[in-house]
């Protein structure tokens, strides 16, 4: 073996070693931000389980009344939309009705 082929081999092995390390701190750089993400969102689950144990003390305390009352009003908010529509088409219907027996609503 003559000393220009040791010295290619060494070239050739450094710049494996330098591409696996480079690879390497890529890899550290994605963790440590998947880390940190992994951090955060548990952290806002711990917020949230605080928040809805809170919110089921605060409902413990309600009558049934307002039970059935907060029941309704979250059940409107989940409705609204398709309310909205159906008035705006009852309100359509009923003035093309008008306008064909009577003529124009003014």
């Amino acid at each position: 073996m003559c000393i220009q082929s040791v010295g290619e081999e060494h070239r050739k092995e450094m710049d494996g070693l330098q591409k696996k390390l480079k690879w390497y701190a890529e890899n550290q750089q994605w963790l440590d931000k998947d880390s940190a993400r992994l951090r955060q969102k548990d952290a806002e689950i711990v917020h949230l389980t605080e928040k809805l144990r809170q919110l089921r003390t605060d409902v413990s305390h309600f009558t049934d009344a307002q039970f059935t009352w907060l029941t309704f009003l979250f059940r409107m908010r989940l409705f609204r939309p398709l309310l909205d529509t159906f008035v705006m088409v009852t309100k359509s219907f009923f003035a093309a009705c008008h306008h064909a027996v009577r003529g124009p609503v003014l």
